[in-house]
């Protein structure tokens, strides 16, 4: 009998635990979780994603104008000078060029006519910062 009674009270004290465990994740849950419009403006960003607050924006150097002979091959990537994230790593591969008609195809400048046409560099980095540059490509004669 003395250890049905031991075992009863063991069982006894866990369901005690469990149920207060419960109550106390149930309690937790419906007091401390506010719906993010619910909070300060200052804590909305931090709220949603803290990462993007405390890291700087990448790094964009190119070239300011470009000069092309017509005819000629144009190949926008050569003209970045720099591209790098916050910790000063080396990240060129993830530059984006885009044209007067959106994102960049080589059909955008036409070397064979002579004109200015507007081009954007853009790079994102690994937390989602964007740094975004513009150049002019200026395609001249042979004399010039």
């Amino acid at each position: 009998m003395k250890g049905i009674i031991e075992e009863f009270g063991m069982t006894a004290i866990y369901v005690v635990i469990g149920v207060a465990l419960i109550a106390a994740i149930l309690s937790f849950s419906l007091t401390d979780n506010k719906a993010v419009k619910e909070l300060p403006s200052s804590n909305v960003i931090e709220a949603v994603n803290p990462k993007y607050t405390s890291e700087k924006p990448p790094t964009l150097e190119v070239s300011g104008n470009i000069y092309v002979k017509q005819g000629k091959a144009f190949y926008p990537l050569l003209f970045v000078e720099k591209a790098e994230d916050s910790m000063g790593r080396n990240i060129k591969n993830r530059v984006r060029i885009f044209g007067e008609r959106g994102q960049f195809v080589p059909a955008d400048i036409d070397t064979s006519v002579i004109g200015k046409h507007k081009i954007r560099y853009a790079v994102q980095d690994e937390n989602g910062l964007w740094a975004w540059s513009e150049s002019v490509v200026e395609v001249r004669g042979e004399e010039d």
